[in-house]
């Protein structure tokens, strides 16, 4: 995905992914914790890698123009976690959360509402 012809479809779709996947893979970090698991070894080191690897790909959407520029790591890896855990724990239906992403995603877009909003 780091070599993607189109930087924005490879963050937009490994973003969509992670959500669409969250249910199975929270799960299962739910269950390794509850029996004890590594207490920050390799579940650390899986986390610290998947930011990593969002943070680069995130990079690349904001150098092909396709994420606002404004926006930087943590912001995005909050709606990340936050989108996975309302897909995962609430049980969206696909389409509820098809809309839910597209409401993010336009709010990461050049332009999105949030852009010098009045909001913040």
């Amino acid at each position: 995905m780091l070599h993607a012809t189109d930087p924005g479809a490879a963050f937009f779709g490994f973003f969509r992914h992670l959500v669409t996947d969250a249910s199975g893979k929270i799960a299962i970090g739910e269950a390794l914790r509850e029996a004890g698991g590594d207490g920050g070894g390799d579940a650390a080191r899986a986390s610290d890698g998947m930011r990593r690897a969002v943070g680069a790909l995130l990079r690349q959407a904001q150098r092909a123009g396709a994420v606002r520029d404004d926006v930087e790591l943590p912001e995005v890896y909050a709606l990340l976690v936050a989108t996975s855990r309302a897909s995962a724990h609430t049980r969206l239906a696909e389409e509820v959360r098809d809309r839910m992403l597209a409401i993010v995603f336009d709010g990461l877009a050049p332009g999105g509402a949030g852009q010098d909003s009045h909001w913040s």
